[in-house]
């Protein structure tokens, strides 16, 4: 396992640090030999034990995946490590401006299965939901999701998402809280999110290269309130509209159907007015000669 700390930068950029203390952690940092100076305070932090360290970021663009890489060292340790393929790609961050003032990363990602499992064991065994919510309110919510991928080279991408809703035994450093403090707990918004697409504000990847998975506990890890439905353009609240008829495609009018019921009845129509407008000549014709007649009479 490996964890990367994400502070708001796009593209994505992962903390490093050059504190001794830190590179003995659950991730390590393999740096190339060069004159950058990144390199230069690492080997000045090796080889001085008592010198301050400072923070660095770099792009995950910028970072190869290297799994089992400890046990070319320590035969011992299984650990994965993560390559910087550029040192001079490495930026140097200010406390003020770069890190406190920073805000999280946007994933998003698309539900295809959840489902909630019991936290912690009991007796060598793992509990289930039931027993472990109704004892202690604990539990891990797994979302598998399509594959994400971070942009890390060699990292195979994301397909599981799980939080852990546990409160802590030992109290947190200030400023940190666990899930069961957030709206996702005890919340239906996980259960119903299948099918659905979602963006999530991340501050910090702890990621598990064994399962592809990404870890979310506290607020250090999950912005809380950030997770949002992304709606469809093709969506029931978002119709798709139907272009208009284009009349000026210069093709002439289609010809009417002789057998269609408008045209018979117009039809009728017009043999009603002929034959009314024949019987009405045929009157005046008539009344015309019976007054000729009369008047050669007189």
């Amino acid at each position: 396992m490996f964890l990367a700390e994400v502070r708001g930068f796009e593209p994505p950029r992962m903390l490093l640090t050059s504190l001794p203390a830190l590179q003995a952690g659950p991730f390590n940092h393999l740096v190339p030999k060069d004159n950058s100076n990144f390199s230069k305070q690492i080997k000045e932090v090796i080889d001085k034990k008592e010198v301050e360290g400072d923070f660095f970021a770099t792009p995950f663009t910028n970072l190869e995946f290297k799994p089992h890489f400890s046990q070319k060292v320590d035969k011992e340790y299984k650990g994965d490590a993560l390559l910087i393929k550029d040192p001079s790609q490495v930026e140097k961050l200010t406390e003020t401006r770069n890190i406190k003032s920073s805000s999280p990363y946007q994933i998003t990602f698309k539900v295809v299965k959840q489902q909630k499992e019991g936290y912690g064991e009991e007796k060598g065994r793992p509990l289930t939901y039931e027993e472990s919510f109704s004892r202690h309110g604990d539990y891990r919510h797994i979302l598998e999701i399509e594959p994400l991928d971070l942009g890390i080279e060699g990292l195979p991408p994301i397909i599981r998402l799980v939080f852990y809703f546990a409160d802590e035994i030992n109290p947190l450093a200030a400023g940190n809280y666990e899930l069961t403090k957030c709206e996702l707990y005890k919340s239906p918004a996980l259960e119903n999110s299948v099918g659905k697409t979602f963006t999530m504000g991340v501050k910090e990847f702890r990621v598990s290269s064994k399962n592809n998975t990404l870890s979310f506990s506290t607020n250090f890890e999950y912005e809380f309130g950030s997770l949002t439905e992304k709606k469809s353009q093709d969506s029931p609240e978002n119709p798709t509209k139907t272009p208009p008829k284009n009349d000026n495609s210069g093709n002439p009018p289609p010809k009417p159907n002789p057998t269609s019921p408008e045209t018979l009845k117009n039809s009728g129509i017009f043999k009603v007015v002929l034959i009314v407008s024949i019987i009405m000549v045929g009157l005046i014709f008539l009344v015309l000669v019976f007054s000729h007649y009369k008047k050669r009479r007189g």
